[in-house]
């Protein structure tokens, strides 16, 4: 087996990178307040300079980085954020993030954070960091989802499908982003903005992905990893468990589970994790933990179970506008057979013949809708299913996963307008000037 053994016993002894670092400081205690200068070194005064980068407060932060408030005397009321290594300790991550997003850049992208690489001289120490917008959380776009109600069904497939055409852009330039999730998911100018790239890795970055194995990491957020990763096995010579990290298996399609895994929070208004009521443990522990409930506990069965309940209740009210969704998927020009053939076409050759089927059922009610498209009972039958078939193709084991290429082909199929619809509602400036 292609892996990393940790014995569970010895836990302790390995990096918690896994589920973020432990945090010895940070600089919410040192930049609030302070100055950057032309000259790229931080001063606790203002040196009166127009030029000067004046830092504000601390809009957020995550396992890696912390994010800060800053703008310019010479323009105070043009905010921007400067993300910044949470401690000296995770540089890394931030000159991984530029440098990917450096990468992402040169073309543009309205779903990909555009990013100005930067950097202050500290204690003489260099800090690499780099200037982007400020992003909205998704919860500040969608409150709902902080009280777990699910978002209307159109308007979280309009935002599914930006997120997937963001992410078939990352694919596009070989990148992993391997941490794909709510948490990472802004908002800014009617559009979602895939962040935190701290952990993404390239698919020519074989030898490093090799170091990591050997030292015993795994990259990403545990809860939203797909379980492939991550194999749990007694050892009788031992006398304990041993949890094997399977990085040869990360690919683009860990990055398609992750996206499933949101598509089912926006519409469910509860994740994955949330439903299993999961407990938070040290990594390595939390592996064995979630090991067990993907396998014995079959928490991905009794969540799509639970949902699709939920969905069918007769108390249920999902509001859906039948002009709107009849719009979305209402044929343009080409004819039903070709449109059948195009899905057979795609699909026929990576899925299981049990996909297939699955995918023509969901064409099926979409041209039964658009028949009769003042019929409610058909426009939630071919919604709803159509939402759940995404779904379990996202979440399929890994040999029948969809590749994120297929996924957005299976959208625009099902949703001919999908992709018109939502660049029309996207109100932004290409490439916004940053400081």
């Amino acid at each position: 087996m292609r892996g990393r053994s940790i014995h569970l016993a010895n836990w302790q002894t390995y990096s918690t990178s896994l589920c973020g670092s432990s945090v010895d400081f940070g600089f919410e205690q040192i930049l609030p307040g302070k100055c950057i200068s032309p000259q790229k070194k931080l001063l606790p005064y203002d040196d009166g300079q127009e030029d000067t980068l004046r830092i504000g407060s601390l809009l957020g932060q995550g396992g890696y980085g912390q994010v800060f408030e800053v703008w310019r005397a010479s323009s105070p009321s043009s905010r921007f954020a400067l993300k910044v290594p949470r401690k000296t300790g995770t540089k890394s991550y931030i000159e991984n993030e530029i440098q990917k997003l450096n990468l992402l850049c040169k073309d543009y992208c309205p779903y990909i954070p555009q990013v100005k690489p930067f950097f202050f001289s500290w204690e003489n120490t260099i800090i690499p960091c780099f200037i982007t917008h400020v992003y909205s959380p998704l919860e500040k776009q969608y409150p709902q989802l902080l009280d777990q109600e699910r978002l209307e069904l159109i308007e979280a497939l309009k935002l599914f499908y930006m997120i997937a055409q963001g992410l078939k852009y990352i694919t596009s330039h070989h990148i992993i982003h391997n941490d794909i999730k709510p948490g990472n998911l802004m908002y800014h100018q009617g559009k979602p903005i895939i962040t935190d790239y701290g952990t993404a890795r390239s698919n020519s970055e074989i030898n490093e992905i090799e170091i990591e194995r050997l030292m015993g990491r795994l990259h990403g957020t545990p809860f939203w990893l797909p379980p492939e990763l991550v194999t749990v096995m007694e050892e009788p010579r031992l006398g304990e468990f041993c949890v094997y990290y399977n990085l040869g298996k990360v690919c683009q399609k860990t990055d398609v589970w992750g996206l499933g895994l949101v598509l089912m929070a926006l519409v469910a208004g509860k994740s994955l994790f949330e439903f299993a009521h999961q407990k938070i443990y040290p990594s390595p522990e939390i592996f064995f933990h979630l090991n067990h409930k993907f396998t014995k506990g079959q928490i991905l069965q009794n969540y799509r179970k639970w949902a699709a309940q939920n969905f069918y209740l007769p108390k249920t009210e999902l509001n859906i506008n039948n002009y709107e969704l009849y719009e979305l998927s209402k044929e343009k020009s080409q004819a039903k057979e070709i449109l059948e053939e195009s899905l057979e076409n795609q699909l026929k050759k990576k899925q299981t013949s049990k996909h297939i089927l699955t995918i023509k059922k969901a064409e099926l009610k979409r041209q039964a809708f658009i028949q009769s498209p003042s019929s409610s009972h058909l426009a939630k039958d071919f919604l709803v299913s159509s939402i759940f078939t995404i779904f379990d193709l996202c979440t399929a084991p890994l040999p029948k996963r969809i590749k994120i290429y297929r996924l957005v082909s299976l959208l625009d199929n099902l949703y001919p307008n999908l992709k018109e619809a939502t660049n029309s509602s996207l109100t932004y400036s290409p490439k916004s000037p940053l400081l």
